[in-house]
């Protein structure tokens, strides 16, 4: 899937309070932790996407994303839940790595986040929430950020260490961390999360160290 962007005016939809995945972590249970020797392998003139080591390698040698071809099936996440990724940028020139949540079946919804690496302009994140019709055909219903810039401390952050990324959902608010940093709140129609799509795109190589979804006890 070739990387379109494209400018629109931005509304926001911002979610009361900033939450915390302390609080939501202490009292919940983890439903789904990802075994990546159990994901799928793909390979391209595009770059790769395959368990290796022990980690989930997404390597990118162009703009055109590459990804492991579908979407990975993880316990139904209903309602409240925090997913938790641990992930380590190897190398990289330009960098987006694309996190989506999505239900499935033949129309349905998706949650979908963009965290860019530039390398010559601070980090930007965008977040969209997409329609998917026929199981086929996606269209973006509504942008909730469309590249933003990062504060100051995350524009300086080093992406090559591990770092965290997790996506809290509490009623119809959501919730987007960075390093353990809400950087961006807003509220959202809730739909079973089903599904996971991992991709990457630009001159970039990136290891998914773990991911763990958890809800309330």
């Amino acid at each position: 899937m070739k990387k379109i962007i494209a400018l629109f005016c931005l509304t926001l939809f911002l979610a009361p309070g900033v939450g915390s995945t302390q609080e939501f972590t202490r009292g919940s249970r983890t439903v789904y932790q990802a075994q990546f020797a159990t994901w799928p392998t793909a390979r391209s003139s595009h770059g790769y996407a395959g368990p290796e080591g022990g980690f989930y390698v997404l390597e990118a040698t162009s703009n055109t994303w590459m990804g492991p071809g579908r979407f990975i099936p993880i316990a139904v996440l209903p309602g409240d839940f925090i997913l938790d990724i641990s992930f380590q940028v190897v190398h990289r020139e330009d960098c987006s790595l694309n996190i989506t949540l999505s239900d499935s079946g033949r129309d349905y919804s998706q949650l979908n986040f963009f965290l860019d690496l530039w390398r010559s302009s601070p980090p930007t994140f965008s977040i969209y929430e997409n329609w998917v019709q026929n199981d086929f055909y996606v269209s973006i219903r509504r942008r909730f950020a469309e590249r933003m810039t990062m504060r100051q401390d995350l524009s300086t952050a080093d992406w090559g260490r591990a770092n965290s990324l997790a996506i809290k959902r509490e009623g119809n608010g959501v919730w987007f961390y960075l390093r353990g940093e809400n950087v961006y709140s807003f509220g959202a129609p809730t739909f079973p999360v089903r599904k996971l799509g991992v991709g990457l795109s630009f001159r970039s190589k990136v290891l998914f160290r773990s991911v763990v979804a958890r809800v309330p006890r």
